[in-house]
């Protein structure tokens, strides 16, 4: 699938290593990337410039996404505020002239354990999604916030 596609995530399994559920998203180039949690206010992710073309196939085996520093520092919210996640989550933003790509890799052990509830679009089912806030005016008060939970059903809102 090229860049001018417009299609959700992909959501692909590996073998015999833990599934892991990979998520692609493009939207509109944004400043930079806000820090996840309050926990983290020392960690930072690093989007990195790209010319070279993003395959949008809900892989991140392509060149340009290997120089794209992966994050990993990822917390609890809930129910253990601030404590490391159970389960290993990468994150790696690249950008070229008009698009900010955001790549999350979600690894756990027991993929017949995630949630992937159908609903309409904009909706918010009880499932297991990715959720990408993006703090444009970097006043830490609003933000663009994309969600994709693990059955592709896509959200989008404005949080002020």
């Amino acid at each position: 699938m090229s860049r001018g596609d417009h299609a959700p995530g992909q959501a692909r399994c590996a073998r015999p290593q833990p599934a892991r559920a990979v998520l692609l998203l493009a939207t509109a180039l944004a400043c930079a990337v806000a820090p996840v949690a309050s926990a983290l206010e020392s960690a930072t992710i690093v989007a990195t410039r790209t010319s070279k073309h993003v395959e949008l196939d809900g892989r991140l085996d392509d060149e340009a996404w290997s120089a794209a520093p992966v994050f990993s520092e990822f917390v609890e919210s809930f129910p253990r505020p601030g404590i490391p996640a159970a389960f290993r989550t990468e994150v790696r933003v690249l950008y070229d002239a008009e698009t900010l790509y955001v790549g999350v890799v979600c690894s756990d052990p027991a993929p017949a354990g995630i949630v992937r509830q159908l609903a309409r679009r904009d909706s918010d089912p009880a499932s297991d999604r990715v959720e990408v806030a993006l703090d444009t005016g970097s006043n830490r008060h609003t933000a663009y916030d994309f969600i994709v939970n693990a059955a592709g059903v896509l959200r989008d809102q404005l949080l002020f």
